[in-house]
């Protein structure tokens, strides 16, 4: 299994060498982005799982998952911009293909990304004020 794993980031290295262009970027951080938000959705059915064993349960594993709080607060902007991400560029991954524009790619990336980074920094402002004033 992990020689599988490892034979696929080599061949995306690979890949990413020879073919350097922002479409090839694009796949990779979407298989990425899709990868991490799994691991995300699992750990978060197992936390939400513990409720099964009752309050005590379900308080003690989410005072694991969310100790320290200032952990907990960055990994929450780190998932909120990797779902970020992956959404516009599914978007427009999608856009390309059923609009028949896929010669637009390095545009397509380029506005992609001036709608990520204000976005982004929009959130991010969110969640430092939050962990300023209530950290």
């Amino acid at each position: 299994m992990i020689a599988k794993w490892w034979d696929l980031l080599v061949q995306y290295r690979r890949e990413l060498i020879l073919n350097p262009l922002p479409g090839m970027w694009s796949m990779v951080l979407q298989r990425l982005t899709g990868v991490g938000i799994v691991f995300y959705l699992l750990m978060h059915i197992v936390v939400i799982g513990s409720v099964a064993g009752g309050p005590g349960a379900f308080d003690e594993s989410m005072a694991r998952v969310q100790n320290p709080v200032m952990l907990f607060k960055p990994l929450e902007f780190i998932l909120m911009v990797v779902l970020l991400l992956h959404a516009l560029n599914g978007i427009r991954i999608t856009v390309l293909d059923f609009g028949g524009l896929s010669r637009q790619n390095k545009v397509s990336v380029a506005i992609m990304t001036a709608v990520f980074v204000p976005l982004a920094a929009v959130g991010g402002w969110i969640f430092l004020s939050h962990m300023l004033h209530h950290g």
